[in-house]
Protein backbone atom coordinates (compact mmCIF):
# COMPACT_ATOMS: atom_id res chain seq x y z
CA UNK A 1 0.00 0.00 0.00
CA UNK A 2 1.34 3.38 -0.81
CA UNK A 3 0.95 4.71 2.84
CA UNK A 4 2.01 1.27 4.66
CA UNK A 5 5.71 -0.55 4.36
CA UNK A 6 6.15 -3.89 6.15
CA UNK A 7 9.35 -5.36 6.57
CA UNK A 8 10.44 -8.62 8.46
CA UNK A 9 13.82 -10.03 9.07
CA UNK A 10 14.86 -13.16 10.21
CA UNK A 11 18.19 -15.07 11.37
CA UNK A 12 19.64 -18.69 12.56
CA UNK A 13 23.34 -18.34 13.50
CA UNK A 14 25.54 -21.80 14.90
CA UNK A 15 28.47 -20.58 16.44
CA UNK A 16 32.02 -23.32 17.87
CA UNK A 17 35.23 -22.96 19.39
CA UNK A 18 34.39 -19.66 21.31
CA UNK A 19 36.45 -18.36 24.21
CA UNK A 20 34.54 -19.48 27.51
CA UNK A 21 35.60 -19.80 30.94
CA UNK A 22 35.28 -22.58 33.39
CA UNK A 23 35.82 -23.18 36.46
CA UNK A 24 37.04 -26.65 37.53
CA UNK A 25 35.83 -28.81 41.35
CA UNK A 26 37.45 -26.98 44.39
CA UNK A 27 40.16 -28.98 45.73
CA UNK A 28 41.03 -29.36 49.56
CA UNK A 29 44.93 -29.61 49.53
CA UNK A 30 47.58 -30.32 52.38
CA UNK A 31 51.01 -28.91 51.94
CA UNK A 32 53.72 -30.12 54.77
CA UNK A 33 55.37 -26.12 54.63
CA UNK A 34 51.87 -24.78 55.08
CA UNK A 35 48.44 -25.05 56.18
CA UNK A 36 45.75 -26.65 54.40
CA UNK A 37 44.18 -24.51 51.86
CA UNK A 38 41.32 -24.63 48.68
CA UNK A 39 42.35 -24.57 45.16
CA UNK A 40 39.65 -23.09 42.90
CA UNK A 41 41.10 -24.21 39.56
CA UNK A 42 39.91 -21.72 36.52
CA UNK A 43 41.00 -22.50 32.87
CA UNK A 44 40.02 -20.99 29.77
CA UNK A 45 39.98 -22.76 26.60
CA UNK A 46 37.68 -22.81 23.36
CA UNK A 47 35.17 -24.90 24.42
CA UNK A 48 31.84 -23.24 24.03
CA UNK A 49 28.75 -23.31 21.20
CA UNK A 50 25.69 -22.80 20.40
CA UNK A 51 23.62 -20.72 18.44
CA UNK A 52 21.15 -17.60 18.32
CA UNK A 53 17.92 -17.01 16.47
CA UNK A 54 15.90 -14.23 16.66
CA UNK A 55 13.58 -12.04 14.30
CA UNK A 56 12.96 -8.27 13.41
CA UNK A 57 9.51 -6.57 12.25
CA UNK A 58 8.94 -3.26 11.61
CA UNK A 59 6.15 -1.25 9.56
CA UNK A 60 5.69 2.32 8.38
CA UNK A 61 2.50 4.03 8.16
CA UNK A 62 1.86 7.61 7.19
CA UNK A 63 -1.97 8.41 7.78
CA UNK A 64 -1.92 11.63 6.41
CA UNK A 65 0.67 13.59 4.36
CA UNK A 66 1.61 15.51 7.74
CA UNK A 67 2.23 12.38 9.87
CA UNK A 68 4.67 8.96 9.99
CA UNK A 69 4.34 6.22 12.33
CA UNK A 70 7.16 3.82 12.39
CA UNK A 71 7.62 0.96 15.17
CA UNK A 72 9.79 -1.85 14.93
CA UNK A 73 9.73 -4.90 17.45
CA UNK A 74 12.95 -7.22 17.67
CA UNK A 75 13.37 -10.61 19.50
CA UNK A 76 16.56 -11.97 20.20
CA UNK A 77 17.64 -16.04 21.98
CA UNK A 78 20.79 -17.22 22.47
CA UNK A 79 21.91 -20.62 23.60
CA UNK A 80 25.35 -21.00 24.66
CA UNK A 81 27.15 -24.46 25.74
CA UNK A 82 30.31 -26.36 26.81
CA UNK A 83 32.15 -29.05 25.59
CA UNK A 84 33.03 -30.96 28.43
CA UNK A 85 31.98 -31.95 32.20
CA UNK A 86 31.77 -28.43 34.03
CA UNK A 87 29.78 -25.42 32.90
CA UNK A 88 31.51 -22.66 31.70
CA UNK A 89 31.66 -19.12 33.28
CA UNK A 90 30.72 -17.71 29.77
CA UNK A 91 27.41 -19.30 29.35
CA UNK A 92 26.17 -16.61 31.32
CA UNK A 93 26.98 -14.72 27.93
CA UNK A 94 23.18 -15.43 26.75
CA UNK A 95 21.74 -13.15 29.60
CA UNK A 96 23.68 -10.18 27.78
CA UNK A 97 21.54 -8.86 25.24
CA UNK A 98 17.96 -7.92 25.27
CA UNK A 99 15.63 -10.94 24.61
CA UNK A 100 12.90 -8.04 23.54
CA UNK A 101 13.17 -4.95 21.98
CA UNK A 102 10.20 -2.46 21.12
CA UNK A 103 9.85 1.00 19.86
CA UNK A 104 7.29 3.38 17.94
CA UNK A 105 8.28 6.56 16.82
CA UNK A 106 6.00 9.69 15.27
CA UNK A 107 6.75 12.28 12.90
CA UNK A 108 4.53 15.33 12.17
CA UNK A 109 4.96 17.95 9.93
CA UNK A 110 3.77 20.98 11.75
CA UNK A 111 4.47 23.44 8.06
CA UNK A 112 6.60 26.01 7.52
CA UNK A 113 9.41 23.48 7.54
CA UNK A 114 9.00 22.63 11.01
CA UNK A 115 8.89 18.91 12.50
CA UNK A 116 8.03 17.33 15.64
CA UNK A 117 9.21 13.70 16.56
CA UNK A 118 8.16 11.76 19.16
CA UNK A 119 9.37 8.23 20.43
CA UNK A 120 9.20 5.74 22.93
CA UNK A 121 11.32 2.44 23.09
CA UNK A 122 11.04 -0.57 25.60
CA UNK A 123 14.33 -2.62 26.62
CA UNK A 124 14.02 -5.98 27.83
CA UNK A 125 16.39 -6.20 31.13
CA UNK A 126 19.49 -8.11 31.04
CA UNK A 127 19.52 -11.10 33.67
CA UNK A 128 23.69 -11.93 33.66
CA UNK A 129 24.46 -8.06 34.52
CA UNK A 130 21.40 -7.60 37.02
CA UNK A 131 20.19 -4.83 34.25
CA UNK A 132 16.61 -4.71 34.75
CA UNK A 133 14.13 -3.52 31.49
CA UNK A 134 13.40 0.06 30.95
CA UNK A 135 11.50 2.28 28.73
CA UNK A 136 12.29 5.33 27.54
CA UNK A 137 10.83 8.58 26.02
CA UNK A 138 12.24 10.75 23.51
CA UNK A 139 11.68 13.91 21.42
CA UNK A 140 13.15 15.84 18.81
CA UNK A 141 11.93 19.67 17.31
CA UNK A 142 13.41 20.58 13.88
CA UNK A 143 13.74 23.48 11.68
CA UNK A 144 15.21 23.46 7.89
CA UNK A 145 15.28 26.66 6.82
CA UNK A 146 16.77 25.49 3.82
CA UNK A 147 16.92 22.33 1.93
CA UNK A 148 20.69 21.51 3.27
CA UNK A 149 20.38 23.10 6.43
CA UNK A 150 18.50 21.53 9.61
CA UNK A 151 18.47 22.97 12.72
CA UNK A 152 17.18 20.93 15.69
CA UNK A 153 16.33 20.52 19.36
CA UNK A 154 16.45 16.81 21.27
CA UNK A 155 15.47 15.28 24.42
CA UNK A 156 16.32 11.62 25.62
CA UNK A 157 15.85 9.20 28.17
CA UNK A 158 12.96 11.80 29.59
CA UNK A 159 11.15 9.71 31.66
CA UNK A 160 13.93 8.82 34.09
CA UNK A 161 16.52 10.91 35.25
CA UNK A 162 19.08 8.54 34.42
CA UNK A 163 18.57 4.68 34.11
CA UNK A 164 21.22 1.77 33.20
CA UNK A 165 21.64 -0.17 30.29
CA UNK A 166 24.62 -2.48 30.90
CA UNK A 167 27.11 -3.32 33.62
CA UNK A 168 30.55 -3.67 32.66
CA UNK A 169 32.17 -6.58 33.12
CA UNK A 170 35.87 -5.27 34.57
CA UNK A 171 33.76 -2.70 36.58
CA UNK A 172 30.68 -4.43 37.82
CA UNK A 173 30.63 -2.73 41.37
CA UNK A 174 30.62 1.14 39.78
CA UNK A 175 27.54 2.33 38.51
CA UNK A 176 27.56 2.66 35.06
CA UNK A 177 23.86 4.53 34.24
CA UNK A 178 22.50 6.45 31.15
CA UNK A 179 21.54 10.47 31.97
CA UNK A 180 18.46 12.07 30.51
CA UNK A 181 19.96 14.92 27.50
CA UNK A 182 18.61 17.85 25.71
CA UNK A 183 21.01 19.09 23.35
CA UNK A 184 20.96 21.03 20.08
CA UNK A 185 22.10 19.81 16.51
CA UNK A 186 22.79 21.76 13.26
CA UNK A 187 23.13 19.56 10.22
CA UNK A 188 24.53 20.76 6.36
CA UNK A 189 24.30 18.81 3.51
CA UNK A 190 26.52 19.52 0.57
Amino acid sequence: HPRLSLDAAAFYSEYDHLYNVTQLPVELRFSPASEPYLLLPITDNNALFGETYGAELTATWQPLDAVRVRSSYTVLQMNLHTHGLFPSFTEESEGDSPHHQLSFWCDVNLGRRIEWGLGVHAVDGLPAQRVPAYAELETRLAWSPTPNCELSIVGRNLLDAHHQEFSPFLFSNRNVEVDRAVYAKATFRF
